[in-house]
């Protein structure tokens, strides 16, 4: 099986889990966490550690999902990876937004390696975006 974690600060992660849910499904191999407001980072890496013991790296692959590259989750959670030698298993990425979790829990287990690599990046990416308002649209309801 291959295993999506979702990790951030604050309530982020556990918000876009639910909007995860609510648009691929409840699924038991989607998992997330978090450094709360008032928690420190051992605090953290007991929980990060609690999710990994569901998965079985011997067959299991991981994608992690983390809100910023060098904030605490990030680095706890490679930190942990690598401590217990499965960084190899894992494909990790920073930026988390709604579009990457959705791409990520879809394609995990349909691409593996550079293409899922850089399809999440790809959608991920493209999702954000500035919205202007031209004049034709000004007269369009939207």
């Amino acid at each position: 099986m291959n295993y999506l974690i979702l990790v951030s600060h604050g309530e982020l992660s556990m918000g876009v889990h639910t909007a995860l849910k609510m648009m691929c499904g409840d699924k038991e191999e989607v998992m997330s966490t978090s450094l709360k407001d008032g928690e420190d980072t051992p605090d953290f890496r007991a929980k990060f550690e609690k999710l990994l013991e569901k998965i079985n790296f011997e067959e299991d692959k991981l994608v992690v999902c983390a809100d910023i590259q060098g904030g605490s989750p990030f680095t706890t959670s490679v930190e942990v990876l690598n401590e217990k030698g499965v960084l190899d298993k894992c494909t990790i990425f920073a930026g988390l937004n709604l579009p990457m979790a959705v791409t990520a829990c879809i394609m995990k287990d349909n691409l593996e390696g550079d293409m899922l690599v850089d399809t999440v990046l790809s959608e991920s990416k493209m999702a954000v975006t500035h919205f202007t308002l031209d004049e034709e649209d000004e007269e369009e309801d939207f």
